[in-house]
């Protein structure tokens, strides 16, 4: 099968996204967004989908989604039958989620927040633990944050209160994985 294949499968099959569902700040996430909007976007060609040869230097991630150039950037180790790269899958397309919805210029700390936060729902619905850094392979402070607030939402929660919203963009700008990146996101649209 093909990764795009693969891809639409797992958004419109797996039945941990569709406990993805939420309020950030401005932002809201739902199940639709992976099964509907991005894996339909991957179907149709609107999202493409590219393996690199090497990794970048960016070895941690696995993979990336570029919304300007509207397409996920892969490792060459990418694997989706792995959970760890199942869970990345789910982070990156949230961002897809969010270029979708043609949020225009948005501050990067929010929109990996959303990201991490969808993440760590997924992590917390499959029974698993969140990763860890893999640079020091300790507990992630950022999805430590992340996981605060999933538990809140698969509580019942529907909209995340301001205060549990701020440690998550926190952890964010503290770390040193974003401290050269720039500090906005342009999520175009698609297409």
């Amino acid at each position: 099968m093909s990764d795009e294949t693969d891809f639409v499968d797992f958004l419109t099959t797996d039945p941990d996204i569709s406990k993805i569902n939420f309020k950030f700040l401005a932002y809201k996430i739902y199940p639709a967004g992976y099964a509907r909007d991005v894996a339909g976007c991957i179907k149709s060609g609107k999202i493409r989908i590219n393996r690199r040869f090497s990794d970048w230097g960016r070895g941690d991630t696995g993979g990336s989604y570029m919304p300007g150039d509207d397409k996920y950037s892969l490792s060459a180790a990418f694997d989706l039958k792995q959970v760890y790269y199942q869970i990345i899958l789910v982070h990156e397309s949230t961002h897809a989620v969010q270029d979708y919805q043609k949020l225009g210029m948005v501050k990067r700390s929010e929109a990996e927040a959303v990201a991490y936060v969808a993440e760590a729902v997924y992590v917390q619905a499959k029974g698993l633990a969140p990763i860890k850094d893999p640079a020091t392979h300790r507990p992630d402070p950022i999805r430590v944050a992340a996981d605060n607030v999933a538990t809140a939402i698969l509580g019942g929660q529907y909209e995340v209160n301001a205060n549990l919203a701020a440690t998550v963009t926190a952890a964010i700008a503290r770390s040193t994985h974003y401290g050269s990146a720039p500090p906005f996101l342009n999520f175009d649209g698609i297409g």
